[in-house]
């Protein structure tokens, strides 16, 4: 079995899985945020009519923080390997691009300094 074949076996297996019920990343984070929310809103407050009110609000923040939380870190990259390697490719080249520019402002900043007489720059 060669890369391609791999790849689309694995896919294949993802679609199935969803469509099976799993559960699913923003389905952790909103539990998981839910139940650290509602215990930091309980811990929160030392007056005991306000300790289930915190409580339900915290729950619920968090709930939604880690949903969002969740489906953004369980949301698949839709770029193909072929199209992930020239977006790398890209930015290293932007970043060497930045790179020589930063080079050449400091020469003309040094040229600058050692033209004004002032040394050790």
């Amino acid at each position: 079995m060669n890369a391609a074949q791999t790849l689309g076996f694995a896919r294949q297996m993802e679609v199935e899985m969803s469509k099976e019920g799993a559960i699913t990343p923003e389905l952790i984070g909103a539990l998981t945020g839910a139940g650290l929310g509602g215990l930091a809103g309980y811990a929160g407050t030392d007056d005991p009519r306000k300790k289930w009110r915190h409580a339900l609000l915290g729950a619920g923040g968090g709930g939604i923080a880690g949903g969002l939380l969740g489906h953004a870190a369980g949301t698949p990259d839709e770029l193909t390997p072929v199209e992930r390697a020239n977006r790398i490719v890209h930015e290293q080249a932007a970043l060497a691009e930045m790179g020589r520019q930063v080079a050449a402002k400091q020469e003309a900043a040094r040229a600058a300094f050692q033209a004004a007489g002032i040394s050790g720059y």
